[in-house]
């Protein structure tokens, strides 16, 4: 499967804006406090970009294997 083989190509599809919140706290491990202060904008602007990457996610991986 494509997210097996590459989990992070995936990720790489996002938009900017969706994939630093998602990467910083996939791998970082920040919370979200911490990602709004590292990306300058508020904790609600974070958990609406990461809600929004995984749902791009997922939407992508319907694509692939339906």
């Amino acid at each position: 499967s494509v997210l097996a083989a590459e989990p992070w190509a995936l990720v790489g599809r996002l938009p900017v804006e969706q994939r630093a919140p998602i990467v910083l706290r996939e791998c970082a491990a920040l919370d979200y406090d911490q990602i709004a202060i590292v990306l300058n904008c508020t904790r609600n602007e974070v958990a609406q970009r990461i809600y929004a990457a995984r749902e791009q996610i997922r939407r992508i991986l319907d694509e692939v294997a339906p």
